[in-house]
Formats: structure tokens, C-alpha cells, sequence
């Protein structure tokens, strides 16, 4: 089968989709199969998975952002190679009708249409009008991160009925316990122990609620934890500001901005706790790359968190602010617990592969009638 995968979201400090795209076609490569594989994005050189398949780089003086490239580009090239099947893992494409091949879309979350205050004007109107006209003829297979993921598509936009899949995603093989944790921690000016959250600042990620069940927690237990979030700045911050300023102990609150991929296996390790009392996920990935590196976990109880986690963490209502206060405390107050929600972390998350996952995508592709 000749393949072509669009990777533009895996170029210059890619996010959650953007190594979700390079975990995927280097588990699909390291398949071994006979199909013939296909990287199409417009930056060339990078990253050295381009040198393990057919790279295909859309010349920059044809374009002038990603979107002209989906719309008006892609749809040409695309055409010209003659593939059997395009896979756009980022949501959006093909913008036309496709001819001669097979689609398939990646399906991360549904936030536009679950939460849509968290999300501008613009972006709620492209997902829930534009989205669903789209896919209803030019998407041949879904490929939902998780089965949260895959209700909640069907609840939204039933008309993707009988042509979803589940693709469970897994943690980079980086993430595992670190033996230099500290000197990571020690490097970005973190002194003694410390809760850590990994994640954009932005209201769905909850984190004005932690802030304010940290601080409950420091006033009610004698504990010197400092609370970490390692995240680059999102949107609709104030809240978070203002209240590690109202609480007048800024010190024992740290931003760290965005965290480079490699120093986070590091961050995880050293940490006493992590926790991410998340509104609504796609999947998750921050709890198991913790999990993965043997820290222990607390998260919310809704979307698709208890999925990934399962009995190995701690699952909570996000809105219930003096239960994560208490659950923290208590915690760190308890070593032998906290030892073995490590040990169980640990377990769970080995249950999670991108070998099985690009194994489950393959066969998504090959179920595509004709």
C-alpha cells in the first residue's frame, strides 16, 4: 500500500500531536511491512525519521501558512503520487474531495464541542460547523485516541458511525525512571521536593484550581512542598496569577514555562507527586509519562483519564478543590502509599505501546473497503 502521512504539526517544537505523529511513523516503520511510506510537510530536513521514508516537502514559495497548503497544495500533490491512502492526523483535511485514495483522520478531543467557553469564537465555529460538513463525505476512517474520544464523536457528529477505531496511544520510550532526576529538578532552580503538573496553561487544564488546593494544603499541614507547573502560557492565565499573588506565598508556587522533551522524564522522577485535575482529555498522555517514570498520580475522574490510569492512580471530581487539598496531604504524609502507587504506576503504564498502536493503525488502514 503506497501511504502518505501529513507531518506538519511534527516540525519546530512540536506538542502533543506533533509527537504523537512522530511516535506513530516510527512504530508503523519499525512494522516491517511491505507498504511504502510517504512524509509530506513543508520544512525540509529536521527530524531524522524524514530519512527512514519518502519525504515529500511542499516548497515553501508555493504557500503562505498551513491552511493555503491543506486547501490548495496538499489536494494537488496528493493527486500527482497517486497514493492509496492519506492519513491527516491533525484534524482538518482533506478540504476537497479526495480522488483515488483512501482518507483517514486522526480524532484527538472534542473540546469545541464538550467545552466550548474554553475555545474563541473562531475556533468553536471551524469545529462545529465546518468540522462536521467535512467528514460526513471525505473521511473514510477515525481514529479516536481513546474510547472517551470515540463516544464523544459519535455523540457530536453521529454520521461517523461505522467508521471508527481506537488507536490507544502510548508514552515515548524516554519516559521511565531517572537516575539524575534531582540534578534536572536542581537545573531549573527546583530545591526540595515538590507536587509537579505538565501542561499548557489554560482553563481546561484546571490549574487554577490545583494552585488553590496547593495553597489550602500548605496552610492546613506542615509540608515543604512547592508546587510546579511546567507548561508554556496559554490563554485566560489571569486566574492563575492572580491567585498565587492574592495568596502572598508566590515562592511556594514555580512556572517553568515550556519544558523541553528530553528534561521531562527528569522532572517526572523527581517529583513527589504528580497531579493534573484536568477538566476534559482526549487521552492524557502527562499522567502516563509520569506513571512511566514511576511518580505517583492523582487526576480527574472524567473523559478518558480513569481509561488511561486505571486502578494505578488516584482518580477525583476536578471541581471538588478541599478532596484534592485533603488527597494531597495525605499522600505525602504516607511514603509506603505513595511507594506503591509508584509500583502500580509503573505496571499500568507498560500496558500502553506505540508497537500496538501502530499495529491497530495499520489495521485500520487495511479495513477500508476497495
Amino acid at each position: 500500500m503506497k501511504i502518505a502521512l501529513i507531518t506538519d504539526l511534527m516540525d519546530d517544537r512540536p506538542a502533543g500531536m506533533g509527537h504523537y505523529i512522530r511516535s506513530l511513523a516510527g512504530a508503523m516503520l519499525d512494522q516491517g511491512t511491505d507498504d511504502e511510506f510517504y512524509l509530506i510537510h513543508a520544512r525540509e530536513g529536521g527530524d531524522p525519521i524524514y530519512d527512514r521514508a519518502n519525504e515529500i516537502v511542499v516548497k515553501p514559495s508555493l504557500l503562505k501558512d498551513r491552511l493555503s497548503r491543506k486547501s490548495l497544495h496538499y489536494p494537488r500533490i496528493l493527486k500527482k503520487h497517486s497514493f492509496d491512502l492519506v492519513h491527516y492526523p491533525d484534524y482538518f483535511g482533506p478540504f476537497f474531495s479526495a480522488s483515488g485514495f483512501s482518507t483517514v483522520e486522526t480524532i484527538y478531543d472534542m473540546v469545541p464541542f464538550v467545552m466550548p467557553e474554553v475555545h474563541t469564537w473562531d475556533v468553536n465555529f471551524t469545529f462545529r460547523k465546518v468540522f462536521p460538513r467535512l467528514i460526513q463525505k471525505h473521511v473514510d476512517r477515525f481514529l479516536c485516541i481513546s474510547r472517551s474520544t470515540e463516544r464523544d464523536l459519535l455523540k457530536f457528529v453521529p454520521d461517523a458511525r461505522g467508521r471508527t477505531v481506537v488507536t490507544l496511544l502510548a508514552a515515548d520510550p524516554v519516559f521511565k525512571p531517572e537516575k539524575n532526576a534531582r540534578e534536572v529538578a536542581e537545573r531549573m532552580g527546583i530545591d526540595g521536593p515538590f507536587i509537579l503538573n505538565v501542561g499548557t496553561l489554560e482553563p481546561r487544564k484546571n490549574q487554577a484550581m490545583l494552585v488553590r488546593s496547593f495553597l489550602k494544603m500548605k496552610q492546613q499541614r506542615n509540608l515543604p512542598h512547592t508546587l510546579v507547573l511546567a507548561g508554556k502560557e496559554g490563554w485566560l492565565t489571569k486566574e492563575i496569577h492572580d491567585t498565587v499573588k492574592r495568596s502572598g506565598m508566590d515562592g511556594s508556587v514555580r512556572l517553568l514555562d515550556y519544558v523541553r522533551h528530553d528534561d521531562l522524564p527528569g522532572l517526572y522522577s523527581a517529583a513527589d507527586l504528580f497531579v493534573y485535575p484536568s477538566l476534559y482529555e482526549g487521552f492524557g498522555l502527562p499522567p502516563l509519562e509520569a506513571m512511566a517514570c514511576g511518580a505517583p498520580v492523582i487526576t480527574s475522574n472524567v473523559s478518558s483519564l480513569p481509561e488511561v490510569v486505571g486502578d494505578a492512580g488516584m482518580t477525583l471530581d476536578p471541581h471538588d478543590e478541599p478532596g484534592l487539598s485533603r488527597a494531597m496531604g495525605e499522600l505525602l504524609e504516607d511514603r509506603s502509599r505513595l511507594r506503591e502507587m509508584s509500583r502500580w504506576g509503573l505496571k499500568r503504564s507498560a500496558d500502553f505501546s506505540w508497537e500496538r498502536c501502530a499495529q491497530d493503525t495499520l489495521e485500520a488502514y487495511r479495513s477500508i473497503p476497495g
